[in-house]
């Protein structure tokens, strides 16, 4: 889960803007390619997972792309160690060093911990003792001990690899509810108990809780994505998401031509398409054409998949990381990074909603601008930007995948039905697993809980914690994340497969009439309106439910199988793995059978 993938590099030869890259092969070969390329995108993974930002030089299609590149003279030189160059001596002597002092240790207490439980329950075997509760006793100190400088609890962390342990949420003060009546009620509760102070939502993603480090530069406070902004901030910016994701004619007929023109450039420049990494790359595309209405190069949105997938790897992961390697990570630069994208995007914010903005308060940040530009990246990274394409990616597992866990071999869509078929991919592969809050919030640091309770006012007045004093290492406060807190979570994703509302079916791949999807979904928290609270300006429900859904209905009518094969069919399909849906794999295109616009 931490990877980024292979290595692949990506140029662009010219043309207007939105013109598909060609992409080069491992060598540097660009199959179709016209004359010389003017830009090349390197692209490459650094160990750990670790994100360096993309240079783009000028290069001739007849050298070869390693002449002038890294200068791997300096790899030992301070903290370019683990971004320039994989598998140096200093590189693998720091990861080594990091294993020594934290997690053999971490694991020898585990360990020393087990066996001495093992030992008092030999001892009350010879009934030398009462009734033994060591290995409870001890599950609960273990499951509630504080990781990493946002002080998450073990038991949280290790959940993301339930194959090998899972402990029982309530140990760490977690619950949740999957019936689709009991999140209709509560999630339709959401707005008005946010509102008035009684629940609180912090930097969370679904079940994630995401780590602040990786907003902490950019100057927005509470440093979170935008799901945990106050409800202020929350208030002004919701009516500005609503209005920039709304879907007309217009951008439908862009979205086609857009995903025409993907098919054909990527099957005569490269061949091929890689699932996921281009469905993020051209789904970017299509969400910055929809809000910013400009087009981006191909190796623009390659650029951003990259710091997507580094993000979506490290959010939650980088909680169990010591603040002391933080650096040696990528951490450092993946959150300078994401504060350079969202700068960007404050310029164009203010080009399109200054006016609207002049007057706002979001304070504690210093500009709702900043704000609301941090709330697109959001959009742009997770929301839709990750959950749209792994639901595309889905869809094509379905229609690719021989392996026993596709709920539905040899399926063929439809004709005209492929709305249909994207969303029963939406239900049985939900992109969201949970919607959570918090009836109680962790306690803030340096706070009591009493006075970190008295910061939950009603009326939208719910403020942050104070600022912590900025970590010596990493330079950003620590946020107490977990202790002190109670969190709830809305488990959408079952929801969607409850069969006392889908029917005695709902555990199977079945196309469904429109109007049941539209009646029953609670997958983009449909529940969570109510109009009556702050003029419908803290309503949780998704704001681009329409877009996403046309996104990915397009892509299926657009998409012609035939045109595309896969080599190894044995593609893995998991409806909820916490991670990954669906194994990585790549379409190659069936030479001939594209014709231009004609699809």
């Amino acid at each position: 889960a931490l990877g980024l993938g292979s290595p692949r590099r990506s140029v662009m030869y010219g043309g207007p803007p939105g013109k598909y890259a060609a992409l080069a092969d491992e060598r540097g070969q660009v199959p179709g390619s016209k004359g010389r390329i003017e830009e090349v995108f390197l692209r490459h993974t650094a160990p750990l997972g670790g994100f360096e930002s993309p240079e783009l030089v000028t290069h001739d299609i007849n050298k070869p792309l390693t002449e002038g590149k890294l200068d791997s003279s300096s790899c030992c030189s301070g903290t370019c160690c683990l971004r320039c160059c994989g598998g140096c001596c200093c590189c693998l002597f720091f990861v080594f060093l990091a294993i020594l002092v934290w997690v053999i240790p971490g694991i020898l207490g585990i360990v020393g911990g087990y066996t001495w439980c093992q030992i008092t329950v030999a001892l009350n075997v010879f009934e030398w003792g009462q009734e033994n509760t060591c290995f409870a006793d001890y599950e609960v100190k273990l499951a509630t001990t504080p990781i990493g400088m946002n002080t998450v609890p073990f038991g949280y962390l290790i959940a993301a690899f339930e194959d090998f342990y899972t402990f029982d949420p309530a140990l760490y003060n977690a619950s949740g509810v999957a019936d689709w009546d009991s999140i209709q009620r509560l999630g339709a509760e959401l707005p008005k108990r946010l509102w008035d102070g009684t629940w609180w939502r912090g930097n969370e993603l679904g079940y994630l809780v995401l780590n602040p480090f990786f907003w902490s530069q950019s100057g927005i406070v509470p440093a979170s994505i935008g799901l945990g902004s106050t409800m202020q901030q929350h208030a002004v910016m919701r009516p500005l998401l609503e209005e920039a994701f709304t879907l007309d004619n217009h951008l439908q007929r862009w979205i086609r031509k857009s995903v025409r023109q993907m098919f054909d450039d990527l099957a005569d420049d490269y061949g091929s398409l890689k699932v996921p990494d281009d469905l993020q790359a051209w789904v970017h595309q299509v969400l910055y054409k929809v809000v910013f209405d400009k087009e981006i190069y191909w190796s623009d949105a390659i650029r951003f998949q990259m710091m997507q997938s580094a993000l979506l790897a490290k959010g939650t992961i980088s909680q169990a990381m010591p603040d002391a390697l933080y650096g040696i990570a990528g951490y450092k630069d993946l959150s300078a990074s994401i504060n350079k994208e969202i700068l960007k995007y404050k310029d164009l914010v203010e080009d399109r909603w200054g006016s609207d903005l002049l007057g706002q308060d979001c304070s504690p940040s210093p500009s709702c601008s900043l704000q609301v530009a941090s709330g697109i990246f959001d959009a742009f990274f997770a929301a839709g930007g990750a959950s749209v394409p792994a639901a595309i990616a889905a869809g094509l597992g379905v229609l690719y995948s021989s392996s026993e866990t596709n709920p539905a071999r040899d399926f063929k869509i439809p004709d005209g039905m492929a709305p249909q078929f994207f969303w029963e991919v939406l239900r049985y592969f939900p992109p969201v697993y949970g919607v959570p809050y918090w009836t109680k919030r962790p306690t803030c640091i340096g706070m009591s809980e009493g006075d970190t309770l008295f910061l939950n006012n009603t009326d939208g007045m719910t403020m942050p914690c104070p600022t912590a004093q900025p970590g010596t290492i990493t330079g950003a406060p620590p946020v107490n994340q977990w202790l002190g807190g109670q969190r709830m979570i809305l488990d959408v994703g079952r929801a969607q497969w409850d069969k006392t509302k889908w029917g005695s079916d709902a555990d199977q791949f079945v196309l469904r009439p429109l109007e049941t999807y539209n009646e029953n979904s609670l997958g983009f928290a449909e529940m969570a309106v109510d109009k009556t609270v702050a003029h419908g300006k803290n309503d949780r429900s998704c704001p681009a439910k329409q877009l996403a859904i046309a996104i990915g209905a397009i892509f299926f009518e657009e998409f012609i199988k035939v045109n595309w094969a896969v080599s190894n069919t044995d593609i893995e399909m998991d409806p909820f793995h916490g991670f990954e849906q669906v194994t990585s794999f790549e379409l190659y295109a069936q030479h001939g059978l594209f014709g231009g616009e004609g699809q």
